[in-house]
């Protein structure tokens, strides 16, 4: 039987941004923080201490194309095995 702990650790990783690695040491500084920032949002959301929409707004604020962000994240929740029960 799944836990509800390693559902959310699922979920939670298919939201992960990756930082590419042939970035300066500046923007990879940048892109670093940005991504610590909004990984404590995630765990704010996976808690439901954020709605979802709120997620969103603060990772647009964070200048994460939020297009191309929700295509990578439905991208990922599809190839993602999960077992719902009943």
């Amino acid at each position: 039987m799944l836990e509800s702990q390693t559902i959310l650790n699922a979920v939670s990783e298919c939201f992960e941004i990756w930082i590419p690695t042939n970035l300066s040491p500046e923007e990879f500084e940048l892109e670093l923080h940005r991504v610590t920032v909004l990984r404590t949002a995630l765990n704010d959301l996976m808690a439901n201490k954020m709605s979802l929409s709120d997620y969103l707004e603060f990772a647009d604020f964070l200048n994460i194309d939020i297009d191309n962000y929700l295509n990578e994240v439905e991208e990922n929740l599809e190839s993602t095995p999960l077992v719902i029960l009943k």
